[in-house]
């Protein structure tokens, strides 16, 4: 820097020199280019003494890569669990035969329905609104047709609503529905006004 100033103190000088007395608007002129030339001069300066610094300073190091970490190992598949073992009754150690038990009876099958030859039949004869005129019915129809003596009478109770509740007059017991059908024909020839095969249902008549 002292030898670049000298260097501008010479040129001023020769300049100086050169133009015979300076002036002082000359003197102004020269003075401000030294100064820019010291700036300039000051720049360069600190522009190589940072290339210097930069070239003399080791390059830092650049940090590693930190290792990839190491994948985990896969997990087990939980073993299947075993079946439980059948219990098997330890041998007697005299060697004799080991008893074995017998397996439940099965349960007893629902009993079957009653076959159609075991259903009842009968032959509804009239309706009454009362049990005693039933009773009485029952007597007149069995003098006048001989077939009805045997058998047995029963009332069947029927509730018709708003014609009220009725007492079914049948006589039975038959067999099947034919022998009722059978019956009907009978006694229809004698005269009978009604007849209609049923169920042989209802209580006794005369029973409380």
């Amino acid at each position: 820097m002292t030898r670049l100033r000298l260097n501008c103190g010479l040129v001023l000088l020769a300049l100086t020199g050169c133009s015979g007395a300076a002036t002082t608007e000359q003197m102004m002129d020269t003075m401000q280019r030294v100064t820019k030339l010291e700036t300039r001069a000051d720049q360069t300066t600190a522009e190589v003494n940072a290339m210097k610094a930069a070239m003399a300073r080791p390059a830092a190091a650049q940090p590693a890569a930190p290792p990839a970490a190491p994948a985990a190992p896969p997990t087990p598949a939980a073993p299947a669990a075993a079946p439980p073992a059948a219990s098997t009754p330890a041998a007697p150690a005299s060697g004799a035969p080991v008893p074995v038990t017998p397996p439940p009876a099965p349960a007893a099958a629902a009993s079957p329905p009653a076959a159609a030859s075991e259903l009842k039949f009968a032959v509804h004869l009239a309706s009454y609104k009362h049990e005693a005129e039933a009773t009485k019915g029952w007597s007149q129809l069995q003098a006048k047709y001989p077939a009805l003596k045997p058998m047995e009478a029963r009332l069947a109770r029927v509730d018709l609503g708003p014609k009220g509740v009725y007492y079914r007059l049948k006589a039975g017991p038959l067999p099947d529905q034919k022998a009722a059908e059978a019956l009907c024909r009978q006694l229809k020839g004698a005269g009978i006004g009604y007849c209609n095969p049923e169920g042989f249902d209802g209580k006794p008549l005369g029973s409380s």
